[in-house]
């Protein structure tokens, strides 16, 4: 492949960008939300080996737990019913393979929540005002879209490629799964995995550990009011922005979070509840996320001792923390190598397609861990989504992308294939 060819690509992008907006529209009106336990990525997953297929890449569509032995694996999360809830790998087999490059999307979503919260119906796909709305607009159904537009490319202009490309859009990655990320590498080996959940046009480079918990905390005899549980949960946060400070401190001091907003974020109280009902005054929960680069075994003895304190604490109130219980998994901290020649290739063509230079930077809570640790470690995400604490962003109402940064996006992409597959 030449540069005469990767200019009739980027040529096709802009002269039927319509179409790439099109296919993403399409996957919004699929319902594939996660609900933790559970999900509805079957439908999708279909409708994008139907795509694959007629695309001229063969699909293969498997739950990751039909995989043998995945079960057992030591990185397997149990209660995600991943036997069913499939993944799609599509396979576009080259003229004379000598390297394989996989490309990753997450095909779940994030609830809906309470549709009248939104001013857009969220399963509409809605195009106007140059964005593109909906429940997986920004993550991380673009991706999906992205890679299936230029894969349409290729065939509408008849090219072929010399390696073998993969795309594999994976289940349960909300609400920390990871079982389908998972799968695609232990599935499919190859040589570099970009997974294309990431931000603000963005490179991840560097996956931060961590994980989302939940404290019980109890008191043995039946109560009549949650007073001593509103002091419980407040002894609770004092304890909890103490180990929020070490994680700070830690993160700070990791040169690979320079200049991010990692440290800042590396301890967070999600969410507090007491007395619901009218038989649990005498329990409270809090649930906290943390970032880390510290291993599973030594984040447990800072939060066994964590426990010891509020005991310590609530003593005279008879109140305990009954437990500290994981709700997602333990994502273990990851980096990509120094010099990641995939990265330089990638850069290279975000300069000649947009003009601008791609930062590269950490990662919150991703799957890109699973796949540094057990596919590649030249492996690295690379996105356009918008934030959580942005309009529209990542899981809120309103949800949408850019049309423009997404047609820069794909123009990115197929620049670095057509580089990838010249080297």
């Amino acid at each position: 492949m030449d540069n005469i060819i990767k200019s009739r690509v980027l040529n096709y992008i802009e002269e039927n960008k319509e179409r790439l907006f099109e296919i993403l529209s399409e996957l919004i009106k699929i319902n594939s939300e996660n609900f933790g336990t559970d999900g509805n990525e079957k439908e999708i997953a279909a409708f994008v080996a139907k795509q694959l297929d007629e695309l001229g890449a063969k699909s293969d569509v498997y739950p990751p737990d039909s995989i043998s032995g995945f079960c057992e694996h030591f990185e397997y999360l149990a209660g995600r019913n991943t036997d069913k809830r499939p993944n799609v790998t599509g396979i576009v087999n080259g003229t004379n393979p000598k390297k394989k490059l996989m490309f990753t999307a997450h095909l779940d979503t994030m609830p809906i929540g309470d549709e009248n919260l939104w001013s857009v119906n969220p399963l509409g796909g809605e195009i106007k005002n140059g964005r593109i709305y909906g429940r997986g607009a920004c993550d991380d159904k673009y991706a999906v879209a992205t890679v299936l537009f230029i894969l349409e490319a290729f065939k509408s202009l008849g090219i072929t490629l010399s390696n073998d490309l993969y795309f594999t859009g994976y289940c349960d990655e909300e609400f920390g799964g990871g079982n389908g990320a998972l799968a695609a590498c232990l599935k499919y080996p190859a040589d570099v995995y970009v997974n294309l959940d990431c931000k603000n046009m963005r490179i991840w480079n560097c996956a931060v550990g961590g994980r989302r918990e939940k404290l019980t905390i109890m008191k043995n005899e039946p109560c009549i009011t949650v007073d001593d549980m509103i002091d419980a949960i407040s002894v609770a946060k004092e304890e909890l922005h103490k180990f929020g400070e070490i994680r700070y401190r830690e993160l700070s001091e990791n040169p690979n979070f320079d200049g991010t907003s990692i440290p800042e974020q590396s301890m967070r109280i999600l969410c507090m509840q007491s007395g619901l009902n009218t038989n649990d005054r005498n329990c409270a929960h809090i649930e906290f996320s943390y970032y880390t680069d510290k291993p599973e075994e030594e984040i447990k003895k800072e939060l066994d001792a964590l426990a010891k304190r509020i005991n310590a604490r609530m003593k005279e109130r008879d109140v305990y923390v009954k437990a500290i219980s994981p709700v997602t998994r333990y994502f273990r901290y990851a980096f990509t190598e120094p010099d990641n020649e995939y990265i330089k290739l990638l850069k290279n063509a975000g300069k000649e397609t947009m003009g601008e230079e791609i930062i590269e930077e950490a990662s919150c809570l991703s799957d890109l861990n699973i796949l540094i640790n057990n596919g590649s470690r030249k492996s690295f995400s690379f996105g356009i989504g918008r934030d959580f604490n942005v309009e529209g962003g990542a899981h809120l109402k309103d949800e949408f992308v850019e049309c423009d940064r997404l047609t820069d996006y794909a123009k990115t992409i197929a620049a670095f294939v057509c580089d990838w597959d010249m080297q």
